[in-house]
């Protein structure tokens, strides 16, 4: 069938109608057919009371409380129970194929999801998947990691239930104000729910309802460790939150209080973060700047922010991370990839580094903090710190620090040059990976690919 059901859908169709048909007539008649219609009747066992005149039954020696009480309509509720449980059933059943095609969650409606989302604590509680997956319009999503989250139906919401979700998702509710934390791990997922399947469908005459979700300010969140070690240069990370409804491209402007301060851009620029001098104060500024949306200035208005966080010191690198030895992770790291791909034309050149092989789920809460040595032909030309997180986790950033030395040479190396790279495990630079409290250590050696396209 093109509606996505099997042919043997209607036999449910057909089957539930009609025992709930079934079920409905005789509920009717054990509840409402059987009436006295002027007759006196004894209330318990319904014998005919016309020729005696006392309120006593004649037949069972029921002593009626009232006149009233012999007018009364037979009810069988037995059958009526019965009868009741065949109209359920009947409905259970032509329910059936669209709960096998879309699931049970599916029957609830869309305005009763989306009235229920203050009584909802995050985006892994049963009811918010649920929302989550309605608000992604139902076509399957490319990521499967994101199609594993929330799943795939194929319903729409109308043009008044949109409206109502995105008036939800402004105002929040009692527990959860706009931006607050709970407020994130609710509805600013469900927005994401909803944008980061790259449909941004809605009906279209709720077009302009999805506007007010430009009234939701853009915030970037600055995380680091709590504690790092005198010796080390500490590293916070810059990661910009927003719930607007396109794919807009919003960027922040993000400068640390410090003498020789450096900003860096985040939104539409890899860069997110920011390594802070060994004179760090225990108490750091940064000074934001969002610059809304270039080019498109009537969407978005700029706007400043200040963000405090503590850096605290103490202790070695020891204190906080523990060293990971081990001859798996060694042949791990003796798998990465890295090729630089020169071009014939000299207008480029193009780098590819390939960690995969330590993104498996034996590694888990691993972090690998690495300095890279650049050999030609047995000379160290450069030197690049770099850090990850290995283990099997759904997104991975390669951050590199500025690097040292000749990297031009390393890139215009010809070919037929014999290049290295060392890969010398840094617990200071491992201590980047702020996730992780254990860190591979050891020293390998990988080929460095010289391609000439």
């Amino acid at each position: 069938m093109s509606s996505g059901y099997p042919w043997t859908a209607w036999i449910f169709w057909i089957g539930g109608a009609l025992l709930a048909l079934s079920g409905l007539t005789l509920l009717t008649w054990s509840l409402f057919w059987d009436r006295s219609k002027g007759r006196r009747r004894c209330p318990r066992c319904w014998y005919d009371m016309s020729a005696t005149p006392a309120l006593i039954c004649s037949e069972c020696g029921k002593v009626a409380k009232r006149e009233r009480k012999l007018g009364k309509t037979r009810r069988r509720w037995r059958l009526a129970i019965i009868a009741f449980l065949g109209v359920l059933s009947g409905g259970w059943l032509t329910l059936m194929p669209k709960a096998d095609r879309d699931g049970w969650w599916s029957l609830v409606p869309n305005r009763v999801l989306i009235a229920g989302l203050p009584f909802a604590g995050s985006i892994d509680d049963f009811w918010c998947k649920e929302m989550a997956r309605r608000v992604a319009l139902g076509t399957p999503f490319q990521d499967p990691r994101f199609q594993s989250r929330f799943g795939a139906p194929n319903y729409k919401l109308t043009a008044r239930e949109w409206e109502q979700f995105f008036d939800r998702c402004v105002a929040g509710d009692v527990l959860a104000r706009p931006l607050s934390e709970r407020w994130k791990q609710k509805y600013g997922e469900l927005i994401h729910a909803w944008t980061q399947s790259g449909l941004f469908e809605v009906d279209p005459e709720a077009e302009a309802a999805q506007h007010k979700l430009w009234t939701l300010p853009l915030h970037l969140e600055v995380s680091s460790r709590p504690v790092w070690p005198h010796d080390a240069a500490p590293l916070v990370e810059c990661s910009l939150q927003n719930w607007w409804p396109i794919v807009a491209s919003p960027r922040a402007l993000v400068t640390p209080r410090t003498p020789n301060p450096a900003t860096i851009l985040v939104g539409d620029s890899p860069d997110r973060w920011l390594i802070l001098d060994n004179s760090t104060d225990e108490q750091m500024t940064f000074d934001v700047v969002y610059e809304g949306i270039p080019n498109q200035p009537g969407l978005a208005t700029p706007s400043t922010e200040t963000i405090l966080i503590p850096i605290r010191r103490g202790g070695s690198a020891a204190d906080y991370l523990t060293p990971v030895v081990s001859p798996d992770m060694d042949a791990a790291m003796r798998s990465l990839r890295y090729q630089v791909s020169q071009y014939r034309d000299g207008k480029g050149r193009r780098i590819s580094f390939d960690t995969r092989s330590t993104q498996v789920g034996a590694f888990n809460g691993v972090a690998v903090g690495v300095v890279f040595e650049f050999t030609l032909n047995g000379e160290v030309v450069a030197r690049q710190p770099v850090w990850w997180q290995a283990g099997a986790i759904r997104e991975n950033f390669l951050p590199f620090a500025p690097p040292e030395g000749n990297m031009d040479r390393v890139f215009m190396a010809a070919p037929n040059e014999t290049a290295m790279i060392r890969v010398r495990s840094d617990p200071n630079i491992a201590l980047r990976v702020l996730d992780c409290d254990q860190y591979w250590e050891g020293e390998v050696t990988i080929p460095l690919k010289i391609v000439t396209r």
